[in-house]
């Protein structure tokens, strides 16, 4: 099922890949800096270490020296699906870890400032039984993702500071699920699918900090549509039937090509410090999911158990909303939290077991303990979507329907460590 990345859209007979939700409705790793993790990313306006390279650029002239910063996000999920007959089928992968790195270096007196982040902001990973209720339409699959991220920022005056930058995503991708051998030759055993794909793309992002007064900032940020093709020669069926094995083989092996959309995303947010030790951010972001309507799948070798495929997305925009604090108890010790809420752009109508997706609720709070040129920020996350019934069903390779209705439940938790160095 889905991971608090909140997954890609995995899915359907011939799957290779397809985008889920790009920063929290469908595949976005919540926390990818360490200042994000302790206040629900409510950092737009305010961030102030090395990670704000991800959610404003624009504010690297903000700092005073070269930093870097390293993030861990540790994070455990539990979810649960049940099929209308009262059948319960749970995902066996519950455990991730997810780093990122940060490096930004002001110069020319603070005028102009450097950054790089190389981050992994979406991704999934699911993993189900054979016997699984929709295993004809999936079993499980795994997409990675590392994202380079350059940006380069100029104070353009003491209020107002833009920033411009290059997204290089490099994604691998597999796809898993049972294949219905028996619609082909009666009464033969199922046969194993597994369906790879490897690819880049290029994209731009740009941002904005204003601080209209003393206590008040306003930050914008712009990230493009990416857009990756992933190919591969990793497409194999396994099992195949004896009359058909003369041709080929006992597993049949050919290559394939899918395009996988990450949409074009804007935060926004207004941050607020009414004294010299509390900050509070309000902000959001929207995110571009009505281009993600549908999936081509290209095969190589196309006998008739494997045509060419399109699957049906149709989503939704969606937006999140959030809200942090960071209380700065002494010179040494801040205290933060926050929460957001993040819109599904999932419908009913398309809605897949890999992608079992819902409204999200997250709270946070943590720590940031300084000492010296060092930053240790510890967090702890609590992510919760309410229990989604659903009544959809989807259609395997051979057109034939499998209910993908019934209860879905996500909880997740996460566990993650931040540490900011100063030169």
């Amino acid at each position: 099922m889905k991971t608090v990345v909140r997954s890609l859209s995995l899915g359907a007979a011939a799957l290779l890949l397809t985008a889920g939700r790009a920063s929290a409705e469908g595949i976005r790793v919540y926390g990818v800096s360490p200042e994000a993790q302790v206040r629900a990313e409510a950092v737009v306006a305010s961030g102030s270490d090395a990670g704000t390279n991800w959610y404003n650029p624009a504010r690297l002239v903000e700092l005073e020296k070269p930093g870097m910063a390293l993030n861990m996000d540790n994070l455990f999920v539990n979810a649960t699906y049940v099929n209308p007959l009262g059948q319960a089928e749970s995902d066996r992968r519950r455990h991730f870890l997810v780093p990122a790195f940060y490096a930004a270096t002001p110069f020319a007196k603070g005028r102009w400032a450097l950054g790089l982040g190389v981050n992994s902001p979406f991704g999934v990973a699911t993993a189900y039984d054979n016997d699984s209720p929709f295993r004809y339409i999936t079993t499980g699959g795994e997409v990675l993702l590392t994202a380079v991220n350059p940006n380069v920022a100029w104070k353009a005056t003491d209020k107002l500071s833009l920033a411009l930058g290059a997204n290089y995503y490099q994604s691998q991708a597999e796809l898993n699920q049972q294949y219905r051998w028996a619609a082909v030759v009666p009464g033969s055993p199922d046969g194993s699918m597994k369906i790879k794909g490897e690819g880049s793309g290029w994209g731009v992002n740009t941002a904005l900090s204003w601080k209209p007064r003393e206590g008040h900032a306003f930050g914008l940020s712009y990230r493009s549509q990416v857009v990756v093709t992933l190919e591969g020669k990793n497409t194999e069926i396994a099992n195949v039937p004896a009359p058909l094995q003369p041709l080929f083989g006992t597993t049949f092996r050919t290559g394939g090509k899918t395009t996988l959309r990450f949409p074009d995303i804007v935060n926004v947010g207004y941050a607020i410090r009414p004294s010299n030790q509390w900050l509070v951010e309000f902000g959001g972001h929207w995110v571009n999911w009505t281009d993600f309507d549908r999936a081509n799948f290209d095969f190589e070798s196309n006998p008739a158990f494997l045509p060419d495929n399109t699957l049906p997305i149709y989503w939704k925009n969606a937006f999140a909303l959030r809200v942090g604090f960071d209380f700065k108890k002494s010179e040494t010790l801040s205290v933060g939290g926050g929460y957001f809420f993040d819109k599904t752009p999932t419908r009913e109508s398309t809605y897949s077991p890999l992608i079992p997706d819902s409204d999200h609720h997250m709270f946070t709070t943590g720590l940031r303990w300084r000492k010296g040129a060092f930053e240790v920020s510890p967090a702890v996350a609590y992510l919760y979507t309410p229990r989604q019934r659903v009544t959809s069903e989807r259609t395997d390779a051979f057109g034939q329907g499998q209910t993908t209705s019934g209860t879905y439940e996500l909880h997740g938790y996460k566990a993650d460590l931040g540490v900011t160095y100063s030169f």
